[in-house]
């Protein structure tokens, strides 16, 4: 809309300074020394300037402009490429493009890696697990992630929560078994919690995501059930935030593996930390981590405070 505005004022003659990236199917072919693109889905992926295009669906742009724009472009076409392949090689350009570019882009190429371009690191693998718990029927983390570049709320009518903050500082150290002082938890403590060794989780990728995935799914149930007021639509909570969502993880690597606890111990632990941090907040009917208390920290102090306070509150 604010490109439309701004920008394209309804004026075809407007260009913008830099192209679109387009990757084109087979289906485009050159006919008479022009490309020739079908109007029908997928004839081309659009890599780089999504918003830039989809300004021209406004509203306020008239069909005549819509028709008559010139807009430049740099296209690629993959030779001999399957379907197939010309879809990974265009999230292979797209990674390309944008992994230096805005967070908000490396949201999205996290979620992409392990599907689309085939990686199988701890960042695609973690990026797996957030997708797949968001994708959930009825659970805690349904549709509450930042999956999808369009969807601005989620279920609870709040911001989606970005997934980078949590695998870059906590779920990432979570699949390698690191301790929150940063040491390496034995073979045997990783095979305790996790039903197998590194060495065979390796091998089998699959089974160590739908291993996390079900972890992490049941520790979120679990804060939903203790913490409900902080889990309504419209909530006004901090602990609805990528930060928060990280400390708490952060918070379950320092039972499990610092502390040498299981999952079910975190029933406990967890109302234990509700009741403390009510005894600070003293709420009634409300969320346990207001944000319009000073007592307890904000979103800018960063994973690392919010976690020290999960672990031993107090009021800052």
């Amino acid at each position: 809309k604010i490109i439309s505005a701004n920008f394209i004022k309804n004026d075809r003659n407007m260009a913008f300074p830099n192209t679109l990236t387009l990757v084109l199917s087979n289906d485009c072919v050159e006919v008479n020394n022009k490309l020739n693109i079908p109007k029908k889905y997928s004839s081309i992926d659009v890599i780089d300037g999504q918003h830039r295009l989809f300004a021209y669906t406004n509203i306020n742009v008239d069909d005549t402009v819509r028709e008559n724009s010139e807009i430049l472009t740099s296209l690629i076409k993959f030779r001999d490429a399957t379907p197939e392949q010309i879809s990974k090689y265009s999230a292979k350009v797209f990674r390309d493009i944008n992994s230096t570019q805005a967070k908000v882009k490396n949201n999205l190429i996290y979620l992409i890696k392990y599907d689309v371009l085939g990686d199988r690191d701890f960042i695609s693998i973690a990026g797996k697990v957030l997708l797949q718990c968001d994708k959930a029927y009825q659970k805690a983390l349904s549709n509450m992630l930042l999956t999808n570049s369009l969807k601005k709320k989620n279920r609870l009518n709040l911001p989606s929560i970005p997934i980078t903050t949590i695998i870059d500082n906590d779920l990432v150290p979570f699949l390698k078994g690191i301790k929150t002082d940063k040491t390496e938890i034995s073979e045997q403590e990783f095979t305790r919690i996790f039903g197998h060794d590194r060495a065979y989780f390796k091998k089998r990728p699959m089974q160590f995501w739908k291993t996390v995935k079900l972890i992490i799914e049941k520790y979120f149930n679990k804060i939903q059930r203790i913490f409900p007021e902080d889990w309504k639509e419209d909530s006004d909570t901090y602990l609805q935030s990528s930060i928060y969502y990280s400390a708490l993880i952060r918070f379950l690597r320092y039972n499990l593996f610092d502390l040498q606890k299981e999952l079910d111990d975190m029933n406990t632990e967890l109302t234990n930390l509700k009741t403390a941090v009510d005894n600070i907040v003293n709420p009634t009917n409300s969320p346990t981590f207001p944000r319009s208390n000073d007592s307890i920290p904000s979103v800018k102090r960063g994973v690392g405070k919010v976690f020290d306070f999960l672990k031993t509150p107090r009021a800052i």
